[in-house]
């Protein structure tokens, strides 16, 4: 095979590779493959990352772990980029294991150099601060602060009652798209619908219900991008307001953490972030006693031990199944006379 033949070979089976994603988990994929050739040097399509894609071996695999790992557990202000835990090295070590074992499929390589980091690579649960909920009066302070007299205050609130109103990440609220937000009916019914992606296993598109609250704010922010003419492929959290015109960019990660901080702190909240608002989502629901298989469902878990993480009650104890064995001891027994 010649050289142009297999530089070919290479980007058209990673595009193939993220084609096969959903797509904010195609992005997910590219920011890691970006982020790691930004690394050795080279820029992405190019012949020089190409050559230097096929070259990497273990050692060069270890000496990427090493450079993670000296940022593991730093807080942004420390390292002047976002924070990477021990559990974020392992994610992006286990997405180029997925993307040389493409390259490996195709003949392009004769060993994946992630295989081995990845497999063995070990990281700390202890290391990473638990995500805290918010109290519903907190939640409700914290809608109220956005000044809708603004186009900067109209768009924040909506994306706290995206974030509130249905437990989304921050990766999946900040990729949406106009197209993504939409009224359905079903049985004469008419609901606010939020589409994040496709399911794993059957492929169909996942469409969560909003509450009825948030529609107001949502639907006008709609609206509003619509009369700006952004299309429905735009992101639906633009850069820019209606004023500037529509935006083709998102709102960035960093941005949005600071808007939802600054909502926080002015509320009387400390350490909270965005990720608040998926706890604080599941929490509630608890409360209110819906069951934690169908919380689990709201919030796409594979498993129900990952949504009782993010449950934080107040004191398990009064919750607790062990207070429901009383065996009936000290209950005293009704007993029935009839009146004479």
């Amino acid at each position: 095979m010649t050289q142009k033949r297999w530089q070919s070979v290479l980007w058209s089976r990673l595009a193939s590779f993220l084609s096969r994603r959903s797509e904010t988990s195609a992005q997910k994929y590219l920011y890691t493959w970006e982020e790691f050739l930004s690394w050795l040097g080279v820029e992405s399509g190019t012949d020089a990352a190409a050559a230097a894609v096929i070259a990497v071996d273990e050692t060069t695999a270890a000496e990427y772990l090493a450079e993670m790992s000296k940022r593991s557990g730093q807080t942004a202000r420390a390292t002047g980029r976002r924070r990477v835990s021990t559990g974020t090295v392992a994610y992006k070590l286990r997405k180029l294991r997925l993307f040389y074992r493409e390259l490996l499929w195709a003949q392009l390589i004769n060993k994946n150099p992630f295989e081995k980091l990845a497999q063995d690579f070990k990281f700390e649960q202890g290391d990473k601060r638990p995500t805290e909920a918010i109290a519903p009066e907190k939640i409700r302070t914290m809608l109220d602060l956005p000044d809708v007299k603004t186009w900067k205050g109209r768009r924040d609130k909506a994306f706290l009652a995206v974030l509130f109103g249905c437990g989304l990440r921050l990766s999946e609220a900040l990729s949406l798209r106009l197209r993504d937000i939409f009224l359905k009916t079903v049985e004469s019914k008419r609901y606010l619908i939020v589409r994040i992606g496709r399911s794993k296993t059957t492929n169909r598109p996942i469409e969560l219900p909003l509450p009825a609250w948030t529609h107001e704010p949502i639907l006008a922010w709609a609206a509003e991008r619509k009369a700006g003419g952004a299309k429905p492929t735009d992101f639906f959290f633009g850069k820019t307001g209606v004023i500037e015109g529509a935006s083709q960019s998102r709102l960035s990660d960093c941005t949005a953490y600071r808007l939802f901080k600054k909502y926080a702190e002015i509320a009387g909240l400390e350490n909270k972030s965005p990720h608040s608002a998926r706890a604080s989502f599941a929490t509630f629901l608890d409360s209110q006693g819906v069951p934690l298989g169908e919380i689990a469902q709201a919030m796409r878990h594979k498993n129900r031990t990952m949504t009782e993480e993010y449950i934080k009650r107040e004191n398990p104890l009064t919750r607790s199944a062990a207070l429901a064995a009383t065996y009936g001891i000290g209950q005293e027994k009704k007993v029935h006379r009839r009146k004479k």
